[in-house]
């Protein structure tokens, strides 16, 4: 088979759908991939040129966790958390050594890409520090104390919850983007003496 082209005979060449590319010898459709920086993956799968990916970047996401997941690592539910209202993970769910994790293949060509989310820091954290890593650099840190500043919006009796807002622009450059947040949390009650979860999470790559 010719390039961008597949088939499993030499009568038989079809060509990739438009945006897409594939070398030479392609077999199947699923050899047919977005071409790179001009071209993303919609959520049906099909390419889509990048200026058309969004009305104001190459590539945004806004996660709002409304009883799902949305392909984050590292918690198997959302829940409710009083007027904080879903959260991904959240009580009894993530506590020390747990970590959300979520990766954004296809960007489109870009040089910076804007953050923002909610953090909810639930019970006992005394100190511990909240942190975000892009691509494994760490980009965000916040030390979090929260015993009787928050307003009890889940949680233990008598606890507190807290949510810390961060908002950030970060050099990136990549294709691919992976986004993992974890702590600093060690109480040895695990997940029901101090945990956290994600209220929102935004990201918009920039191309200026």
């Amino acid at each position: 088979m010719p390039r961008n082209f597949f088939g499993t005979g030499s009568s038989v060449c079809t060509p990739c759908a438009p945006g897409s590319i594939a070398p030479a010898g392609s077999k199947f459709a699923t050899d047919c991939l977005c071409s790179p920086l001009d071209y993303t993956a919609n959520v049906t799968g099909q390419c889509e040129a990048c200026h058309l990916n969004s009305a104001i970047a190459p590539f945004y996401t806004s996660d709002v966790f409304l009883g799902g997941i949305l392909g984050w690592e590292g918690a198997h539910s959302a829940q409710q958390c009083g007027h904080f209202g879903s959260i991904l993970g959240g009580y009894h769910q993530l506590g020390r050594s747990s970590f959300l994790r979520k990766t954004f293949p296809s960007l489109c060509r870009h040089n910076r890409v804007a953050i923002a989310f909610a953090f909810v820091a639930i019970d006992a954290w005394d100190g511990e520090a909240a942190m975000l890593f892009v691509d494994g650099v760490l980009v965000w840190n916040k030390i979090i104390s929260n015993q009787h500043v928050g307003d009890g919006g889940c949680g233990g009796p008598e606890r507190d919850a807290l949510a810390v807002e961060g908002r950030l622009v970060v050099d990136h450059c990549e294709r691919q983007m992976t986004v993992e947040f974890r702590t600093t949390l060690d109480r040895v009650g695990g997940p029901s003496d101090a945990s956290w979860g994600l209220s929102f999470f935004i990201a918009v790559a920039l191309s200026t």
